[in-house]
């Protein structure tokens, strides 16, 4: 999602933060115009990122890691039957804004270790971009953050992964001597 975000959702910029939030929470790192993966292509997993007093169980990946549990376990105070946000009592503002405040100091620290140009945000649950207005409205970071919500919505992860395929079959391509030739000289049989 980070990726089509970057080459076809407008956001044009070299250095990209991009968060999804849904049944879990995950982030994408576009740096110098490329997807950072990591070490073992699992960049951006925060949903495994641990905050003060939360509960530090064995991780295993394709569970629910503990930042996910614990800010997603707030949701069903401001979650309407419909999956999307509905702030009409007090207690789901209120557990709205703690939500928020927990937020913000994830993306702050983000902000603040990756220096992108850019957070986009997805949040399927939120169309009128509730959260994307408290995050600027906290905004404090010490470096500018331009904070954009996503604009392909759910297409986005299919168009990134088509980008990550039609590249890998390039590379494949290439390495091919016959193709790698022929593509050089323009003689293509």
């Amino acid at each position: 999602m980070a990726l089509a975000e970057h080459r076809q959702g407008g956001s044009q910029r070299q250095h990209l933060l991009f968060i999804a939030l849904g049944s879990g929470i995950g982030a994408g790192l576009i740096v110098s115009g490329q997807l950072y993966r990591g070490s073992a292509a699992a960049a951006g997993e925060i949903g495994y990122s641990l905050l003060p007093g939360l509960y530090e169980a064995p991780l295993q990946l394709g569970l629910p890691g503990p930042l996910e549990r614990h800010l997603l376990g707030w949701s069903s105070a401001f979650l309407g039957p419909d999956g999307t946000l509905d702030l009409s009592s007090a207690l789901a503002r209120a557990r709205f804004e703690d939500f928020v405040a927990a937020f913000h100091l994830i993306v702050h620290n983000l902000a603040c270790l990756l220096n992108p140009e850019a957070l986009v945000l997805r949040w399927p649950a939120d169309p009128r971009g509730e959260l994307l207005a408290a995050l600027r409205a906290r905004w404090i970071g010490p470096l500018p953050l331009a904070l954009e919500g996503a604009r392909l919505g759910s297409e986005g992860a299919l168009k990134g992964a088509s980008q990550l395929a039609l590249a890998a079959l390039e590379r494949e391509l290439c390495r091919n001597p016959r193709w790698s030739l022929q593509r050089r000289t323009g003689a293509l049989a």
